[in-house]
């Protein structure tokens, strides 16, 4: 398996639970994106220093990097072997907000970024892929000669794409 790996897909689609994974298997070093750009839950360090700490970290020989943040898919995706997107359904992805929201009440918070519920928040969800899977899709296109990619479209999908990577 490649050594600098991107997780990306829509809130909710599990890319903290497969990275997490990843990391277990795999041995290497985890890297949240909610977790670098939130100091705490009400503030968020400034643009140049959140792109500074990814130019450092693109840089190393193993990463895995899981978010989105639009300002910075290019930069990681330069320096990716592989590239994994969660492109489920807005239904799913919806569920699992609102799945998580509910558990926050019963877990200690973790720091990063505050899992607050909001109308904008779960409209931001509903038009993940109207407003996102161009983008990412001529990403695919520019970067696909460099790195591979690995489109998970279902909870299957990615439970089979887990089960390959146990047995290499």
């Amino acid at each position: 398996m490649k050594q600098r790996i991107m997780v990306i897909g829509c809130p909710g689609s599990g890319k903290s639970t497969l990275s997490n994974k990843l990391h277990n298997n795999l041995g290497i070093p985890l890297y949240h994106l909610d977790e670098i750009k939130w100091q705490n839950s009400n503030q968020t360090i400034d643009s140049e220093t959140f792109e500074e700490i990814l130019k450092y970290i693109t840089q190393l020989d193993e990463w895995i990097i899981d978010g989105n943040y639009n300002s910075t898919l290019e930069l990681r995706m330069k320096k990716a072997d592989i590239v994994i997107w969660l492109n489920y359904s807005r239904t799913i992805c919806i569920f699992r907000v609102f799945k998580r929201f509910i558990q926050s009440f019963y877990r200690k918070s973790e720091g990063g970024n505050p899992k607050r519920m909001s109308w904008s928040f779960i409209k931001f969800v509903w038009n993940f892929k109207e407003n996102h899977d161009k983008k990412l899709l001529d990403l695919k296109d520019k970067y696909s000669n460099q790195n591979e990619w690995v489109i998970l479209k279902s909870k299957y999908d990615t439970k089979l794409f887990c089960d390959k990577l146990q047995e290499s």
